[in-house]
């Protein structure tokens, strides 16, 4: 008796609750990338794997099938019980590269989880000085349990085609993370994910806000965040500047960070062909403004501006100076 109700319980999980999760995970991926426009970092998985036992080896890839799957099952709820939790989060351990927290107390206690957002948040604000919503704001508002209204903007700002911090953050994430999915899929090498959050420093946030205009190709913020880099990189006494934040922002990108090497430009065309030529336009897009904007800030550091020079007595004429500012070169190369 015993063995056959243990074989019910099996055949209505393999027959009724995995598909009907494979089904879930597949609906959110399309509230996430649709809705709220930002794609899940999940694996692709095609719809077959949704079809009861010998959905895994319809198409090609098994192996990498059933561990998507193993992967969305786990995410989409404890319908499955504590057994499949633990398999869930054995695999994201085994997994150096998943993107799944593993089975841990801030995973699982709300307070301690409102208290690691603090501290975060608080210890951000301390090292950058700097009230960044990304590294300071965000974190706070998810502290006192305004998750649902973060949500509410992701919705409304894709749907309407707003523009505004949480819009910009949110590109990045989906954009971060259909990288993180291909990568997975085509099996390159990623770099681990690892527990707990950078200290940020004056200057990295000040890159960060280059990169997030940059993205939403708003050269006013991307003008006034360069500004500050450049000031910041004075004062600690950096020897060449402008060349320093160039640098910096330059290792700001798609195609770095996330693999555990910079991407090649076959490794990117790979990547981008794992999805749709809908599915790739925001990641198109973004690499191309990151383009446009290392573009402008080469030429800015390289090209010298003739001045005019008035026509006065010989008697009277002394050295013309034209120094520029760091507002002025920007603006130049911004007008081109």
């Amino acid at each position: 008796m015993e063995a056959a109700a243990t074989m019910r319980t099996l055949f209505v999980i393999a027959g009724w609750l995995v598909p009907v999760g494979m089904l879930f995970t597949f609906a959110m991926d399309e509230y996430d990338e649709e809705i709220l426009g930002k794609p899940s970092s999940l694996r692709p998985a095609p719809l077959s794997t949704a079809l009861p036992i010998f959905g895994p080896f319809i198409e090609d890839n098994p192996a990498g099938n059933a561990m998507a799957m193993i992967e969305r099952l786990s995410r989409a709820g404890n319908v499955y019980g504590v057994a499949f939790d633990v398999i869930g989060n054995i695999f994201a351990q085994i997994d150096p590269y998943s993107h799944q927290r593993g089975f841990s107390l801030d995973t699982r206690v709300l307070l301690m989880s409102q208290i690691l957002n603090t501290t975060d948040g608080l210890k951000n604000l301390i090292h950058s000085r700097d009230f960044d919503y990304q590294l300071v704001g965000r974190p706070l508002m998810y502290t006192f349990g305004l998750n649902g209204f973060l949500q509410q903007q992701q919705a409304i700002t894709n749907l309407f085609g707003l523009d505004n911090n949480e819009r910009r953050i949110s590109n990045m994430i989906g954009n971060r993370n259909k990288v993180r999915a291909g990568l997975a899929a085509l099996e390159i090498e990623r770099r681990p994910m690892v527990s707990g959050s950078f200290k940020a420093t004056p200057f990295s946030v000040q890159i960060r806000k280059m990169e997030r205009a940059a993205y939403a190709d708003d050269s006013e913020s991307f003008r006034e965040a360069y500004r500050n880099a450049v000031e910041i990189a004075i004062e600690r006494g950096d020897a060449e500047p402008e060349k320093e934040v160039l640098k910096s922002f330059k290792r700001r990108n798609l195609r770095t960070g996330i693999s555990k090497y910079v991407m090649t430009d076959n490794e990117w065309e790979r990547l981008l062909n794992v999805y749709s030529s809908d599915q790739q336009k925001s990641l198109r897009h973004a690499m191309s403004m990151h383009n446009k904007y290392i573009d402008i800030l080469e030429r800015s550091t390289t090209v010298t501006f003739e001045p005019v020079i008035p026509s006065i007595p010989k008697a009277k004429e002394t050295p013309y100076q034209y120094p520029l500012s760091y507002d002025d070169i920007i603006k130049r190369s911004l007008a081109y």
